[in-house]
């Protein structure tokens, strides 16, 4: 399973290890995929209805056949004088482990199957490949399904035992599991277009108790495991990370069902927000900006902006900015916003202070954005809220007012989340991974903050790298090391309010925000905390975030862009003048939303 990415620090687990268990009774002889079990004299009908093989005998059979013998028929793979050149033999998936004992290895499949892939587009169309590729991967997926669900499994599986500890036979079954759906997600490469074959089957799949059993012992909420896509290669991977809870919950899921979480914080304390420092153990000083000067600054039309740079190569001294924005929607001094969590470390509810650490190690890396080679650039500013928007009442109204536009204006947005900046990614496909489970992520407001700038302009960093959103989708998709992905591309096409997205999805926050100021009798029926989901789904539209989507949030986004289209655009599919409606018409759009089943 090792041709699967993997997170490449802070493993919740070690990556699991599938030993070779053919031996003289069972091993893949070549002579035929559906007919092997015969040969062998594998009664799966008797097994799974009478328990007549113990598992540690059933373990190295399952292996022979349904994972060497899929290779086999699939790709090519064996050791048998054939009419049709092998690939490879079998041995190349076999290694020895740090103990000396001999493993299965995928780390060459990637490499096997764009060799297949290319030798096929040499060769005339060939239905009987793309036929035996669909029955072979269907047989074994419905074999492994019905095994599952035997009495034989269930009562291994129902036992409190962790995963390291059931049988072998249960590594071996999840092995075949990965491989089959690797295979099913190579079909682009395995079949040239003019292959396919008329029997394409539906595939289902075999099976989530062993790889969400692997989730659930990394505290990862059954709720929201439940939620995941349908990919038993992606939550394989997720199995590996720590859950992206807040501070209060993580880990802290034993109570939770499959219907719901019960864990999930239901309001944040805002009056328990505490900033944090870099290490724990740290002892550096509070940096503050004093409130006055601040409010005056918002109050007089300027926005705030900071700046920790070292003075003569020595301390750092914080320093407060002023930028105004222009008509044509830049701003006087290019700076970066910081898109971050609030109860995550860098929020303070009391004060403007940060840690000394806090703020330097934000100016390095908001340094690093516009650090080219060769050349040394001054500091650059950055807007950050914990320490530019003012506790006076209307100056701190009027800057929760600017926050879209500060975003907007921002040179870079750079989003500091506490669980990827503290792990290293070894890929883009890593990278997307970890920031689609992020905190960042699960939140509107910074979402908000990500989808009012292009991707290109998004920053993200980890502990060993920072990557704009759009480099690392540029990145994914340029698929050539990549056969079978783990992350789909779900851009959204035929919705007409996908031309006019930012402009709408302003309209309709302003409309929720607006709530506070009209008459309780109109609208205090209306709950903020569904519209702003709604509004959260609708930033989750954005094709830059097509692959941070989970499959729900998918279809109940295709559900919600018809209706938006029809609220907030006009007959000639323009936007609806901002300042247009009627106060009556603002509580109609958002009535008709709060309806919607989603």
């Amino acid at each position: 399973m090792d041709h699967l990415p993997l997170p490449i620090d802070d493993f919740t687990h070690a990556p699991l290890e599938v030993p070779y268990l053919c031996n003289d009774r069972f091993r893949y002889d070549d002579h035929g995929f559906l007919t092997y079990p015969h040969r062998a004299g594998l009664d799966l009908e008797k097994i799974i209805e009478r328990g007549l093989i113990d598992v540690d005998t059933l373990a190295p059979a399952l292996q022979a056949w349904l994972w060497f013998g899929l290779l086999g028929e699939i790709l090519g793979i064996g050791s048998r004088t054939h009419a049709t050149q092998r690939i490879a033999n079998y041995h190349v998936f076999v290694t020895e482990n740090s103990k000396g004992s001999s493993v299965i290895s995928t780390t060459i499949l990637p490499r096997l199957i764009k060799k297949v892939g290319e030798r096929n587009k040499t060769l005339r169309s060939d239905g009987f490949y793309s036929q035996r590729y669909y029955a072979c991967l269907q047989v074994a997926t419905n074999s492994i399904k019905r095994l599952l669900s035997s009495e034989m499994c269930r009562k291994h599986l129902e036992c409190n035992h962790q995963s390291a500890h059931l049988p072998v036979l249960f590594r071996v079954i999840l092995s075949i599991q990965i491989l089959i759906e690797s295979l099913q997600a190579a079909e682009s490469v395995l079949l040239p277009e003019n292959w396919h074959s008329l029997y394409q089957p539906t595939m289902e799949c075999s099976g989530y108790e062993l790889v969400d059993r692997l989730l659930i012992e990394a505290g990862w909420c059954q709720y929201e495991v439940g939620r995941l896509p349908g990919s038993i290669r992606l939550r394989y991977y997720l199995g590996f990370l720590h859950p992206r809870d807040s501070a209060q919950s993580a880990g802290k899921h034993p109570s939770c069902t499959r219907d719901a979480c019960i864990q999930a914080p239901q309001s944040i304390d805002e009056q328990k927000i505490k900033p944090n420092h870099v290490t724990k153990g740290c002892k550096c000083s509070l940096e503050t900006i004093q409130d006055v000067p601040l409010a005056k600054l918002v109050e007089a039309g300027g926005n705030p902006l900071l700046r920790f740079a070292q003075i003569d190569g020595t301390a750092r001294k914080l320093e407060l900015l002023e930028t105004r924005f222009s008509i044509n929607g830049t701003s006087e001094i290019p700076y970066v916003a910081i898109s971050h969590v609030r109860q995550a470390g860098l929020g303070n509810d009391d004060a403007h202070s940060l840690p000394y650490c806090q703020l330097a190690s934000i100016q390095t890396v908001v340094d690093q954005i516009y650090t080219h080679p060769g050349g040394v650039t001054a500091s650059t500013p950055f807007w950050l809220d914990t320490m530019c928007i003012p506790l006076d009442d209307r100056a701190h109204t009027a800057s929760l007012r600017r926050i879209r536009e500060i975003f907007k204006h921002a040179s870079r947005v750079l989003v500091i989340d506490q669980a990827l900046c503290s792990h290293a990614i070894g890929s883009p496909e890593d990278a997307l991974i970890q920031i689609r489970y992020s905190l960042w992520k699960r939140r509107l407001w910074t979402l908000q903050e990500g989808f009012v700038v292009s991707a290109p302009n998004l920053m993200f960093c980890f502990a060993n790298a920072l990557f704009s959103l759009g480099d690392l989708v540029a990145r994914y998709e340029d698929r050539v090391s990549v056969p079978f992905p783990l992350l789909k591309s779900g851009r959204l096409v035929g919705f007409r309010v996908l031309f006019h997205l930012q402009q709408t999805l302003d309209m309709l926050d302003d409309d929720i925000k607006g709530l506070a100021e009209m008459p309780q009798v109109l609208v205090g029926h209306l709950e903020k905390m569904k519209l702003r989901r709604i509004l959260r789904l609708g930033y989750l539209a954005s094709d830059d975030f097509m692959y941070l989507r989970e499959d729900w949030e998918t279809q109940q986004i295709q559900k919600l862009l018809p209706l938006l289209g029809d609220l907030y655009m006009d007959v000639n599919n323009s936007p609806v003048v901002p300042g247009s409606r009627s106060t009556t018409q603002v509580v109609s759009c958002l009535e008709a939303l709060y309806r919607i089943d989603i």
